[in-house]
């Protein structure tokens, strides 16, 4: 039997084998993928940089990063212009503040040609009371789940921007819960 959540995981892996150039990985958290970039950065194919929202864990992710950079920032204060090739918001998508923001962001910081890959999951089931929602959103942590956007939900937010779209996975039947937009810069 197939195991559709190695399949769809393996797909993202065959992109950012692809990469060259300057990388930014929006939310990059745990990094579920270092096993991928960090061979790309070491053998200077690519120039990694983290943006990870916590403070308080920027030392201890890059300290597991020494073929990268890890800063604090959020996608929604990006000021770069032009200053990539790549961008990637990995698992990072439904955890953004303001998504449209974001997307007017990755429009000015990625170079014309470069590419945008966004992956995230639909849960299988997500149960908050009232309560809970009110706490989690109310609170000051920096890694708060926001939405449950599926692909079309994240794809609708592209609206106007100067991306064209080049590859959309959705969640349905045969496939896991993981979702993926990938973009090209106009």
């Amino acid at each position: 039997m197939e195991e559709v959540f190695v399949r769809d995981d393996l797909r993202v892996r065959e992109l950012l084998g692809t990469l060259e150039g300057a990388v930014l990985d929006v939310g990059c958290g745990d990094g579920p993928y270092d096993d991928v970039l960090g061979p790309l950065a070491s053998a200077g194919r690519i120039r990694w940089l983290g943006l990870e929202p916590d403070a308080a864990r920027v030392g201890r992710l890059a300290e597991r990063r020494p073929w990268g950079e890890v800063r604090q920032g959020t996608a929604e204060a990006l000021t770069e212009s032009a200053a990539f090739d790549h961008l990637l918001v990995l698992r990072s998508w439904n955890h953004l503040h303001d998504p449209d923001r974001a997307v007017t962001n990755f429009a000015r910081a990625l170079r014309p040609g470069g590419t945008l890959v966004v992956v995230d999951n639909e849960p299988f089931g997500l149960a908050r009371t009232v309560a809970q929602a009110s706490r989690g959103e109310s609170s000051s942590a920096a890694f708060e789940h926001h939405r449950n956007d599926s692909a079309a939900d994240a794809h609708q937010r592209f609206g106007d921007a100067p991306f064209e779209l080049l590859e959309r996975a959705d969640v349905g039947p045969g496939r896991s819960n993981q979702w993926l937009l990938r973009y090209r810069r106009k």
